[in-house]
This record gives structure tokens, C-alpha cells and sequence, in this order.
């Protein structure tokens, strides 16, 4: 994990990239709209998420990449539906690369989508989980749009 240090131009700003995960699960209650089986019922197969579990190890994949390409990147898995961090922590990384309050929301929004690659607060990737290329290179191109990004 990378933090803030200084250097001969001053200090530093860290960098991070934000994995959102896929949801393996539902977590609230089986109401009408809800999964209503399971690995304990007979109504539903206990393999209802396991679309969800492969691209989770695809994401897997993809993080394990951008740790080796980018050691001094702060890469993070998160769940999407833990709003109460993912909202303000792209909205700050947002703001600190220069989002005005418009693109903030915009980022904000798409950060939430299931295996979204977020770089300094901007969405780089939403919807599909990347091949492990194509995440390596949107990553290194959205540290380039960050002054004091990683070139590498």
C-alpha cells in the first residue's frame, strides 16, 4: 500500500484504484423481489450467484495484475453496496484530480456499478469485469491523466 511522502518537488500525492466487486449475494430479506432459495431450501438452487462468483475471480485476477504492475498504487477491493465508503472516497479522490462538483456526481454514480475500475476517483471501467490488458492499460492511462501519476 502506498501512502503520501514527499519529494524533491514537495510532497506527494498517493494514488489509488478502486475494484468494485461483483455481489455475490442478497443480503436483505427474501421478499417477493428477493432470492427466495439456497444450499437449505428446495425452492431455488444454491448456485443462484454463481455467475457472480466467476466474475468475482476475474476481478481477482485483475487485482493481483495491478499489484504487480503498480507496487506503489493503493489497490482496493470493494463491495458496491457499502455506499457509506465508496460514495465519499471517490468523491474525494474525485474532487483532489480536479472533478468539478457535476463530473463528481457522474463518477459517484458509475462507481457504484459492479466491476467498476475506479482510478483517483474516475471511472475507467463499469459493467464488465476487464480483461487483465485492458485493465493494466486503462489504469496506466488514467494515472497519466493525474499529475504526478505513475508513467510506467
Amino acid at each position: 500500500m502506498s501512502g503520501s511522502g514527499v519529494d524533491a518537488q514537495g510532497p506527494t500525492r498517493s494514488h489509488r484504484v478502486l475494484l468494485v466487486r461483483q455481489w455475490d449475494e442478497q443480503m436483505g430479506g427474501s421478499g417477493c423481489c428477493g432470492r427466495l432459495g439456497g444450499v437449505t431450501t428446495d425452492l431455488a438452487s444454491g448456485d443462484d450467484y454463481a455467475h457472480a462468483r466467476e466474475q468475482m475471480e476475474d476481478m481477482g485476477a485483475v487485482y493481483r495484475a495491478l499489484r504487480e504492475q503498480f507496487p506503489d498504487v493503493d489497490v482496493t477491493v470493494v463491495d458496491g453496496r457499502n455506499w457509506a465508503w465508496l460514495v465519499p472516497a471517490v468523491a474525494r479522490d474525485a474532487r483532489a484530480a480536479g472533478c468539478g462538483w457535476v463530473e463528481v456526481a457522474r463518477q459517484v454514480n458509475r462507481a457504484t456499478t459492479p466491476a467498476s475500475v475506479v482510478v483517483d476517483g474516475v471511472v475507467v471501467s463499469a459493467g464488465q469485469v476487464p480483461s487483465v490488458a485492458d485493465a493494466v492499460t486503462a489504469v496506466r492511462a488514467g494515472l497519466r491523466r493525474v499529475p504526478g501519476g505513475t508513467p510506467g
